[in-house]
């Protein structure tokens, strides 16, 4: 029997982290990319054609998009960040992850982000609901942004653009609690799916850097939105429970448009 996208999002990822978690018993190579802490490693390389050739043996027909360059067209578009969280790993931090979306029509249609760490595996198919390891999970009851606890990442790349210094010093005062650090975007968005984080928001994001995770929190019950306060400033991905979400989406327009 063919395997479901959503047990091949599964398989690619598990492919991914085998790959990554084996280079990791000797000494791997590290490469920087936009600045000293946006690395990209030989573990990252490994991953990334773990889970391609995967996808190319059960899904030979569809368009693939890796982080470390991995393409192939076709009309549904597996998205790989074989890595995400790549500064943890490195530094031999908790935090990172591996994961695999898959893009039709439009839209999400499964996602899973797989914590290595904590052996915990996040995942959701388009309109069945976003899981832990097999147990359902709901984003948390809503409280008001003073009360909330949001996470971003201050990307030394993306400090410069239009508006982003404006919205990064509105959310230190805006919000209850402001995790800011170098950690997984995807693995923090599969948090607000499970009730751990309340929001979320980053600008400048890469297809594999957003739709996944914004896919977990989505079929989680939560909110997560594409916006672009200014006309030649970044879009911004914001995500959280429904009432956070909302609430950090008029801070960064507000704070962008001065």
């Amino acid at each position: 029997m063919e395997p479901t996208d959503l047990e091949v999002a599964r398989a690619a990822a598990a492919a991914a982290a085998d790959a990554v978690v084996h280079e990791l018993t000797h000494a791997v190579e590290v490469d920087e990319k936009s600045s000293p802490t946006d690395l990209v490693t030989s573990a990252d390389r490994a991953g990334e054609e773990a889970a391609f050739r995967l996808l190319g043996e059960t899904r030979p027909s569809d368009g693939v998009q890796g982080e470390e360059g991995h393409r192939r067209t076709g009309r549904r578009v597996w998205l790989i960040d074989p890595v995400d969280g790549t500064l943890n790993l490195v530094r031999g931090l908790p935090g990172w992850a591996c994961v695999v979306g898959l893009e039709e029509d439009g839209g999400s249609k499964v996602a899973v982000v797989h914590d290595v760490t904590a052996s915990q595996t996040f995942s959701a198919e388009r309109g069945r609901g976003a899981f832990r390891d097999g147990e359902r999970m709901r984003v948390r009851e809503d409280v008001a942004l003073d009360a909330a606890l949001v996470s971003t990442y201050l990307h030394p790349s993306k400090r410069g653009m239009p508006g982003v210094d404006a919205v990064n010093r509105a959310l230190l005062i805006g919000v209850g609690a402001l995790r800011a650090g170098a950690g997984s975007g995807s693995l923090e968005l599969a948090w607000i799916a499970d009730g751990r984080l309340d929001g979320w928001v980053q600008p400048d994001l890469a297809a594999w850097d957003w739709a996944p995770g914004a896919h977990l929190v989505r079929e989680a019950g939560g909110r997560a939105v594409e916006i672009r306060p200014l006309p030649d400033g970044p879009v911004w991905g914001v995500a959280g429970t429904p009432r956070v979400c909302d609430a950090l989406v008029r801070l960064v327009e507000v704070a962008a448009l001065g």
